[in-house]
């Protein structure tokens, strides 16, 4: 099998991130299903809920996390996605890959990230395309979703491959007070994902739910210890 050509690679992302935006609505998905108050957590001083929604013809649910930080938008983006950092903080992520597809308008890239084994969890890997643009109100979005490329991407010994449905991925919201001044941002984190392998369905709609949290309190610490200076003070 042959690899995807440039505008089909292009394509995954851009249409990703269209799905993403209707993702990151407030009541329902891009099924229109209702979103659904999974858990709330106060997580280094921010308060982060996690929703979750079901997916027509599918056991595994969509997630959907909103947390408020008190960071500029841009610096959120631009350490999320610096990938040689995230080796450091993400105590999940045992490998990243990132394969450069356009540099700008949009910045498309294909992320190979392998994660380590938790629990009855064992060890998979992930062949995403990202696209990293503004929306027409000109906040931040990065989304997509997965590739089928075993030619570039060979599944390795270890890992079972998985699989991000599109329109999972990130929108940046700034957050502005009734005086107009930006107090943090709103980051809104989405993903339909499927583990594959032997695994119970409740085992992965639990996994997912419960992983928002150990993702902020690495993603929160990295921000304090590193740009203590940037944290915005209301």
């Amino acid at each position: 099998m042959s690899s995807p050509t440039t505008e089909e690679i292009i394509k995954i992302g851009t249409d990703g991130v269209q799905v993403l935006l209707k993702n990151v609505r407030e009541d329902k998905n891009s099924d229109d299903k209702p979103w659904v108050k999974n858990l709330e957590k106060i997580v280094d001083s921010c308060p982060l809920v996690v929703y979750e929604s079901e997916v027509p013809n599918s056991p595994l649910y969509r997630f959907k996390c909103v947390i408020d930080v008190p960071y500029d938008p841009d610096l959120i983006q631009e350490r999320m996605h610096d990938n040689i950092a995230r080796r450091k903080w993400d105590t999940n992520i045992h490998e990243l890959d990132i394969v450069e597809i356009q540099a700008s308008n949009p910045r498309v890239f294909i992320l190979r990230s392998a994660t380590k084994a938790v629990g009855p969890i064992s060890a998979r890997d992930f062949i995403d395309v990202t696209a990293v643009m503004k929306d027409s109100n000109g906040k931040l979005v990065s989304g997509g979703g997965s590739l089928i490329d075993l030619q570039r991407f060979p599944v390795q010994s270890g890992f079972v491959r998985g699989w991000n449905s599109s329109g999972g991925g990130w929108y940046y919201e700034p957050r502005i007070n009734p005086n107009g001044k930006l107090i943090g941002c709103r980051i809104h984190y989405v993903i339909h994902t499927d583990l594959k392998g032997w695994l119970p369905t409740m085992i992965v709609n639990n996994a997912i739910a419960g992983s928002y949290v150990t993702f902020y309190t690495d993603f929160l610490k990295h921000l304090k210890e590193a740009y203590p200076q940037a944290i915005i003070k209301e």
